[in-house]
């Protein structure tokens, strides 16, 4: 059986940009990573409003559901893709994004 994993992703929209960067996620990039074998789902969370936690810095997070028992595979074939995905968007602020990947114990 395969592991399960999660594969987090925080970002943050450049000022201004939050409903260019929300379309590009949900029509573009998100389906487009979901086509890669393995990926299961994606839910998307937006901080809340008033959070006073100081290490609250993204607005957004996106938690993928993957089921693999090779990730090393699983992140070539990723990677492998991206060529033919359409670009990041640039509503994307890249300076502070972040993914990291968790495996289920």
């Amino acid at each position: 059986m395969a592991a399960t994993h999660k594969f987090l992703i925080m970002v943050n929209p450049v000022d201004g940009q939050d409903d260019a960067l929300n379309e590009w996620l949900d029509t573009k990039h998100i389906p487009e990573v979901l086509t890669t074998p393995g990926f299961l789902s994606c839910t998307r969370y937006q901080l809340t409003e008033g959070e006073t936690n100081p290490r609250a810095t993204h607005k957004y997070m996106h938690v993928y559901d993957v089921d693999t028992d090779d990730l090393n595979k699983t992140k070539a074939a990723m990677a492998e893709a991206n060529p033919t995905r359409t670009p990041l968007s640039p509503a994307l602020q890249l300076s502070d994004m972040f993914a990291v990947w968790y495996k289920a114990r």
